[in-house]
């Protein structure tokens, strides 16, 4: 879907609807899977008496090796959702700088709450809006949803969402939305046939400290809003030059080990270190940064050739290359380098 967005204007089609409620539900599974691999890992770690035996010390080490995969499976889609959510905020890049000086967190809403995320995300509509669902990114912190307007590409409000739920198979959810006007914040609609409106009367008792909770999650919403005069320019976030790790990708694609130098003084070295062709073979490996490493024999060479003699701020740094996002810069999949890399 995402390769599809990079190859065309997107528009707000059901298409790209379909993209946000697939992501939340894969990271919703992944979520829990992972909360009942760590449940697990720990009642077995309780249940030893003294020495552990040689079948739960292997049965520990394999679900961390669980435990490792779907972490960085769980990276791998919050990426692809930082890189979808990008495409409506990079015009209001004084309001996402507002929301990664928050904490972040790298974990799906599990329970009631995270299943009224999804089934939010995948049924409510936003009149004349773009609905854009929070947790499927790493730098959306503030509230639950953002309200985008596809006209002008920029986030006209935020809101937060809470669910409950009085019987199986059915939650209950109420959103507090906020804008600088009201001519900002659009009518709800809903699929229909799929979610019924319910009203104030048909709300539980709220528990205790969730008025003062959600005062403050909206005095948050409301300080991420606020416009400023001196805000970011979302050119700031252009201009990068990537040609030679385009030409690097194409090269590693080819062969284990590959190497692009950057001008007189930089050289960029990389290595596709799984020989496995399949997604679990890749997050499941045994490899070992040394053996990695040891590809490099011509490392040597290169840093004799690259460094100045004279001077003593040469170096070398070495780490897998990531997708996180970070403030200032443009998300991974969005440089023209093929998706494919």
């Amino acid at each position: 879907m995402l390769v599809g967005l990079k190859d065309r204007p997107p528009n707000v089609t059901p298409r790209l609807r379909e993209f946000q409620p697939t992501l939340a539900e894969s990271l919703y599974e992944l979520e829990e899977t992972y909360r009942k691999v760590v449940e697990y890992r720990d009642w077995l770690i309780g249940r030893k008496r003294g020495r552990a035996d040689v079948w739960t010390i292997k049965r520990l080490r394999l679900l961390d090796r669980y435990r490792t995969a779907l972490e960085e499976t769980m990276a791998i889609g919050k990426s692809i959702g930082d890189a979808f959510a990008w495409l409506f905020y990079h015009n209001s890049p004084d309001i996402l700088r507002k929301h990664v000086q928050r904490p972040g967190t790298r974990h799906f809403p599990t329970g009631v709450g995270g299943r009224g995320e999804v089934e939010f995300i995948r049924h409510a509509r936003a009149e004349g809006h773009l609905l854009l669902h929070h947790s499927i990114t790493t730098f959306l912190r503030v509230g639950d949803v953002s309200f985008v307007d596809p006209r002008t590409w920029s986030v006209t409000g935020l809101g937060e969402l809470k669910s409950h739920t009085s019987r199986p198979g059915e939650v209950n959810i109420s959103l507090v939305a906020i804008a600088n006007t009201a001519t900002d914040l659009p009518r709800l609609l809903t699929v229909p046939g799929a979610l019924q409106q319910g009203s104030r009367r048909t709300r539980p008792p709220s528990p205790p400290g969730f008025d003062k909770r959600l005062r403050q999650q909206t005095s948050q919403m409301s300080a991420t809003l606020a416009r400023q005069e001196a805000g970011a320019n979302s050119e700031f976030f252009n201009g990068y030059h990537v040609e030679e790790l385009a030409k690097l990708a194409r090269d590693v694609l080819k062969r284990s080990v590959a190497y692009s130098r950057v001008g007189p003084g930089v050289v960029l070295l990389a290595s596709r270190p799984y020989r496995g062709s399949t997604l679990s073979s890749r997050l499941l490996t045994n490899q070992t940064g040394e053996s990695i490493v040891s590809r490099f024999k011509l490392l040597p060479d290169i840093v004799r050739s690259t460094c100045d003699p004279q001077s003593a701020e040469n170096s070398v740094a070495f780490s897998e290359l990531t997708t996180t996002f970070s403030w200032g810069g443009l998300p991974f999949f969005w440089w023209p380098v093929d998706a494919c890399f």
